[in-house]
């Protein structure tokens, strides 16, 4: 982890300030200089920040070193606090990819179970029969809510003896809390002690609901029985309604104000299961919350490779959508669609980064960095919670699977890491290049 500023932000009657310094400068000069791949560089953003500091983030975004995850403080503070103290919430950093963890007060466990929303929604659609949409939606969100439990109640157990089998007393003692209540970090004894289950396709799950609800419930086009045969056969023989519902019916990220309410009002409902009645965060095995996340994980293309076609028209044994991005075979006819509708969630329901991935066709310097601070700039305003950027050109791509030698300075974003393109797989690099022609 290299911090890009410093995150001990300063309060003066009551109003946090930023730290933009020399040391923010050296440090992503160095980056610049040097073109580093695998060493992620989070940087902490906000409105209050300069442009200047946007600036610099863009210059290094243009030149191809895709390694910034950028975190917005007026969102992601905010989210803390709903689950702790300001000035714990203050001190976040990321603990991985995009995950963010409590300097010195949190042991947060995550990345390790991973939920497919899709498939769970596809079990309704193949038991449910419910006669009107909003019975079918929540029939949906107590299914997802069913399995979400029953996850919880197995980490639970086996967290409970995190302890006993793998105790951490060193660690134990640099962190706040431990020494305090003489509790190992594994037991509970840090100030927080979060799990954070992901969740994957939120735009697939978001498209696919929408479909239904138009296409069974207002169109009455077919019914649900009718619907499930569909996705389990892949649109066989029904190529031209799959193009239908691709083409015919609104999907998120695509500027469509009614299906982004549609989603934010989906993603508030989905993080409410995480909480009691008294809004009150549900409790792991180390006596911590319970909290939402959407990691961007490769997870999204092994999870989709297992899943049978989608109601919102993707085909079986596709990539699943990522974080809050829109789905992948979605055109995207512009970067400020998907900033139009990330403005409609609320991000302060999910504790954990949602990160948004933004894809752009590689720019020179005099066009790509205005450009990209000014996206930064319009993710802020908007309420975005995480950024990243990936800024490819798909015949250079295609290229370097040819000629591998003659491209390996080609760095790409494949999830929360980024890596030299030639040196993934066949299948990542697919996957990579339909982004870059999407």
């Amino acid at each position: 982890y290299v911090p890009a500023y410093n995150h001990a932000v300063k309060t003066v009657n009551n109003r946090r300030k930023v730290c933009f310094n020399t040391v923010t400068k050296a440090l992503l000069k160095a980056v610049r200089k040097n073109a580093y791949v695998n060493t992620k560089i989070n940087c902490r953003v906000s409105s209050r920040h300069p442009r200047e500091f946007f600036e610099m983030l863009a210059d290094i975004q243009t030149a191809n070193i895709p390694i910034l995850a950028i975190q917005n403080d007026d969102v992601i503070i905010p989210a803390r606090v709903k689950c702790g103290e300001e000035n714990d919430a203050r001190l976040y950093v990321s603990g991985g990819c995009h995950e963010i963890v409590l300097q010195n007060t949190e042991v947060n466990t995550r990345a390790d179970t991973w939920i497919n929303l899709s498939r769970i929604l596809l079990d309704v659609l193949d038991f449910c029969k419910a006669e009107n949409f909003d019975a079918f939606y929540n029939e949906t969100l107590a299914s997802i809510k069913k399995y979400i439990f029953k996850i919880m109640e197995m980490k639970n157990h086996y967290e409970r003896s995190w302890c006993e089998i793998d105790p951490l007393p060193l660690y134990s003692s640099t962190m706040t809390g431990c020494l305090e209540n003489a509790l190992d970090a594994t037991n509970g004894g840090t100030k927080y002690a979060s799990t954070s289950l992901s969740l994957v396709g939120a735009a697939t799950l978001t498209d696919s609901l929408y479909a239904i609800k138009t296409l069974v419930y207002e169109q009455k086009k077919f019914d649900l029985k009718r619907f499930s045969t569909l996705c389990k056969n892949n649109y066989s023989d029904n190529e031209s309604l799959r193009q239908y519902i691709i083409n015919r019916i609104p999907k998120y990220g695509t500027g469509n104000r009614e299906v982004d309410l549609f989603a934010a009002e989906l993603l508030h409902n989905i993080s409410m299961i995480y909480r009691d009645k008294d809004g009150n965060l549900f409790k792991n095995g180390r006596d911590g919350n319970y909290l939402p996340a959407f990691h961007p994980h490769e997870i999204f293309r092994t999870l989709g490779y297992k899943t049978a076609a989608t109601p919102d028209g993707r085909r079986a044994f596709s990539p699943l959508s990522r974080g809050c991005s829109p789905s992948e075979f979605i055109e995207v006819r512009s970067p400020l669609n998907i900033l139009k509708s990330i403005s409609e969630i609320d991000f302060t329901d999910y504790a954990d980064s949602f990160c948004t991935e933004i894809t752009l066709q590689r720019m020179s310097p005099d066009i790509g960095i205005p450009t990209i601070t000014a996206l930064i700039e319009t993710f802020i305003a908007n309420g975005g919670s995480s950024l990243q950027f990936n800024l490819l050109d798909s015949e250079k791509l295609i290229e370097a699977q040819k000629d591998p030698d003659k491209h390996r300075d080609i760095c790409v974003r494949v999830c929360g890491y980024s890596a030299v393109f030639v040196t993934l797989d066949k299948e990542q690099q697919a996957e990579v290049i339909s982004r870059a022609i999407r």
